[in-house]
């Protein structure tokens, strides 16, 4: 999963928990959501976490790793019903969201 270029991005976080930051928790929950997709980044194994596609749909627990193209790779636990390319694929630890992306193919 990749954005547009060399750059990926976050989906999928609930807008609402911004209402009440200031300027400096802002800006320290965004370094704290760059701090942990680069650990997940660096890691040398696959990463066991949950995943969702749909912002309705319940999280499915996958095994997350960077490929070699530097895509992130999710191999889900049970079977996906209509993941498709397009659509967002969003990476959770627990309740926290670590890194997301759009589908660009399945497998």
């Amino acid at each position: 999963l990749t954005g547009a270029g060399e750059k990926a991005f976050i989906a999928g976080a609930d807008i609402v928990m911004f209402r009440d930051m200031d300027a400096v928790s802002g800006r320290d929950f965004a370094i704290a959501g760059e701090r942990i997709s680069r650990l997940i980044e660096d890691l040398p194994k696959p990463v066991h976490v949950s995943a969702k596609i749909r912002s309705t749909g319940t999280p499915v627990s996958c095994e997350a790793r960077i490929d070699e193209t530097g895509r992130l790779c999710a191999t889900f636990d049970v079977p996906v019903k209509a993941a498709t390319p397009g659509q967002s694929l969003v990476i959770y630890d627990n309740d926290r969201i670590l890194c997301g992306g759009i589908i660009e193919s399945v497998d």
